[in-house]
């Protein structure tokens, strides 16, 4: 169970992030999509972390807010509650998209004017 997770987490993060490619930078499906894997590729450890905190987050509120009966007010509380989380993970997820594209912008640049040093 564990491995499947493992795997399944390898394929889900780098391609976490392509409808944001889409929105934020206008690139089509190809490009989003390997920007995508190329941030992935370099913010591995901090994009998986982030996915499985807002997978989590997902799935354990849903669970909280489908406890009370429907015919509950508790319910339309849940509802507003799940509406207002997932706008701001949704929010969050656009944040992130941002930033790592920046941090990746700026050591992409300083690899390419770093000069290579030969050993003899």
């Amino acid at each position: 169970m564990l491995f499947l997770s493992l795997v399944s987490m390898w394929v889900i993060v780098p391609l976490f992030f392509w409808p944001h490619g889409i929105f934020l930078k206008q690139q089509n499906f190809v490009t989003s999509v390997l920007s995508s894997v190329q941030m992935a590729r370099f913010t591995l450890p901090t994009s998986s972390m982030f996915v499985l905190t807002v997978f989590l987050l997902t799935f354990g509120l849903n669970f909280v807010w489908s406890i009370p009966p429907e015919d509950s007010w508790v319910t339309l509380l849940g509802i507003f509650g799940h509406s207002f989380v997932t706008t701001a993970l949704l929010a969050g997820s656009f944040i992130y998209y941002r930033d790592m594209n920046i941090w990746l912008q700026s050591v992409i640049e300083k690899l390419r004017t770093t000069p290579v040093v030969k050993r003899a």
